[in-house]
């Protein structure tokens, strides 16, 4: 019906003269794609019909033209017959726009009626009749698609609220068109209007940090036709922690065109860090596994060899090694005194003018890692307190890692660690390795020394052992001297009770000394306790019944070693025993002095205040067993002599010199 009122103009100009106008309406009537009836007010006879009104009707057009108007109408067309009288006799047009006289057909009527000019009066109806029944099926068509676009859009609303990422939804001209919330939470987008793929809040960074450029971005890409799956991605607001995003993103075609582009927004940035967090661990497993290693080693090497030396000369190795470095001097300790040294990657010339070896610890910052017993650090050996700068800028030294090695509460020794030409900051993990490795260090130290102080202890048993064979055998061989004398020069009117009385006084006086020498764990026997002793004994065993002998000892204290004091000891209890025995006969009671003299020469005198001996008495003559074995062990052994006179106020001296050993 889009050329009713071009139609109703050509109907109204029919009975006009030929025209222009004429000859245009007739072209329209006859091409319309509506059905075009003319019909006789008076008796509703059609006067023309074009060709569409045959079509329309389902009759011939000619057929139609000459016929009441009900006759050619399809059944149900009483309607319309009505619609024509009431246009007729109101002179007005009338328009139905879904008239049914089909079943399943819908028509559009329009009726029109034509004045006579003169009379005005109707004298003719124009009919306009199109099927709209197709016209009505695209319509409901188009209804129930704008519907179920509305449903879609319902649905991806739902859908858009239900995703747990971040969806974000662009036109074909880059416009933004729809987000969810975690779009807003992820960008920031907030209320914000106008937004394109090129506004600031849905720029994006590679995982470089690289920002990127609008073209680059996801949506950009999906609207030149590229398909995008698991691209990673940075998110960086200000003030917010960067979120890194695994990014999907395709476009949305229409009929083959890309109309728009969708891209999704995955937060992985749990996962990454997870996974870091992960990683950080591994590399820290794999560290302590490394270090453990390196310990285990360490240990072994340190502990191959027992030899002092040689352990300080690995640990340097080892220590060196285990932080990375190529130099490592150690300094073993005393308090703060150096006792030795070991290096790896330097001479112990540069050492000790560095850090003070083997003298006292030179270097102030080492005394005071020996005193706080903890690792120090030291950022520029040339300006630091080293005690040698010069030198230390001669070896190229840079900085230095300064480790005590610790035993127990005490620092075994230090070490120093560099590496030449570079500023090392030593991480953490250096330092307690090198703490670990000196705490193993130091416990080999020990072991080393504990086992050089058991070697030496070792090698003084067995010098004490050779010595103390050599003791008995000297002692045995002077046993059997005493009693062949006795044998061969003793007298023989004398019983046999004091026979061996006396060879148990001379063995006894060799007891005694080495009872002093255990008793006093020492290498020389004093000799002045020694006297006093064999003093005591020899009265208790020698004096008659009823008898009181009183003794004293004087003079210096003397300290002779064993062998000496052994053949002293045996001529000074013969002496004493002798005064005791035979210098007192007939008498209740004596006195016995003992002096001893320790100058260039030594001497020992034995005075009693008893009978004396005969006027006449030569000792090489006179003398006995006891005057031999003193003659003897004086000359042969003492290297000195013996003498014996009558005391001018009675009584007799005995003395023995000797050269002082």
């Amino acid at each position: 019906m889009g050329d009713a009122r071009q139609h109703e103009d050509a109907v109204r100009t029919r009975d006009a003269p030929p025209r222009r106008d004429e000859a245009r309406a007739s072209h329209i009537a006859e091409h319309s794609p509506d059905g075009i009836c003319v019909i006789s007010a008076d008796d509703l006879k059609v006067s023309y019909a074009n060709p569409a009104c045959g079509v329309v009707l389902e009759r011939d057009a000619e057929a139609v033209s000459g016929r009441h108007i009900g006759e050619v109408l399809p059944s149900g067309g009483e309607a319309l017959v009505e619609l024509l009288v009431a246009a007729r006799d109101s002179g007005t047009s009338a328009r139905v726009s879904n008239f049914r006289c089909r079943e399943g057909r819908e028509w559009t009527v329009q009726v029109i009626p034509r004045l006579d000019d003169e009379t005005g009066e109707v004298t003719e109806l124009v009919l306009f009749i199109g099927d709209a029944t197709e016209h009505r099926e695209l319509v409901r068509a188009a209804d129930r698609a704008a519907e179920a676009e509305r449903r879609r859009a319902d649905e991806l609303d739902v859908v858009f609220a239900s995703l747990a990422d971040a969806v974000v939804l662009a036109d074909s001209d880059g416009r933004i068109r729809k987000y969810n919330a975690e779009a807003v939470e992820l960008f920031g987008l907030g209320n914000a209007a106008n937004l394109t793929i090129a506004s600031p809040q849905l720029t994006l960074s590679r995982p470089d940090g690289v920002a990127m450029q609008s073209q680059e971005s996801p949506l950009a890409r999906a609207l030149r036709a590229e398909v995008l799956r698991g691209e990673e991605a940075v998110v960086a607001r200000p003030a917010r922690r960067q979120r890194r995003v695994s990014v999907a993103a395709a476009p949305v075609l229409t009929d083959g065109e890309v109309t728009g582009a969708v891209a999704v927004f995955h937060d992985i940035s749990g996962i990454r860090e997870a996974e870091e967090r992960m990683e950080r661990a591994l590399q820290a497993e794999r560290q302590r596994a490394r270090e453990a290693h390196t310990l285990y080693h360490a240990a072994r090497a340190i502990s191959s060899d027992l030899n002092l030396q040689e352990r300080l000369r690995v640990l340097a190795e080892t220590m060196a090694e285990g932080v990375g470095v190529s130099r490592c001097c150690i300094l073993l300790l005393e308090g703060e005194t150096t006792k030795g040294a070991a290096t790896f990657g330097m001479g112990e010339e540069d050492s000790a003018r560095l850090y003070g070896f083997p003298e006292r610890l030179a270097c102030a910052r080492g005394l005071e890692v020996v005193r706080q017993r903890r690792p120090a650090y030291v950022a520029d050996a040339a300006t630091d307190e080293l005690s040698d700068p010069e030198r230390a800028t001669a070896l190229n030294l840079k900085s230095v890692l300064i480790v005590p090695l610790v035993y127990g509460s005490r620092v075994t020794g230090i070490a120093y660690l560099d590496e030449p030409g570079t500023r090392r900051r030593f991480s953490e993990s250096n330092r307690a390795m090198a703490m670990a490795i000196a705490a193993q260090g130091a416990v080999a130290i020990e072991n080393a020394r504990l086992y050089e102080v058991e070697q030496d202890r070792a090698r003084m048993l067995e010098f004490m052992m050779a010595e103390l064979n050599h003791r008995v055998k000297n002692n045995l061989a002077i046993v059997c001297g005493l009693l062949s004398l006795q044998l061969t020069e003793g007298d023989p009117h004398a019983t046999k009770e004091s026979v061996l009385r006396d060879c148990m006084a001379r063995i006894q006086s060799i007891a005694l000394i080495h009872q002093i020498l255990h008793e006093e764990d020492m290498d020389a026997v004093d000799m002045k306790e020694t006297a006093r002793r064999i003093a005591g004994m020899a009265c208790d065993t020698f004096a008659a019944a009823g008898q009181r002998i009183t003794w004293r000892v004087r003079g210096d204290r003397l300290m002779l070693p064993c062998k000496l004091a052994t053949s002293l000891g045996v001529a000074m209890n013969e002496l004493i025993c002798n005064a005791v025995k035979h210098g007192f006969a007939g008498r209740s009671q004596g006195r016995i002095t003992v002096t001893l003299r320790a100058g260039d020469r030594i001497r020992i005198t034995v005075s009693d205040d008893g009978c004396g001996v005969p006027a006449d008495f030569d000792l090489s003559r006179d003398g006995r067993v006891g005057a031999l074995v003193v003659t003897g062990l004086a000359e042969a052994e003492l290297g000195g002599s013996f003498h014996l006179r009558t005391n001018a106020r009675g009584g007799t001296t005995a003395g023995i010199s000797f050269p002082r050993p």
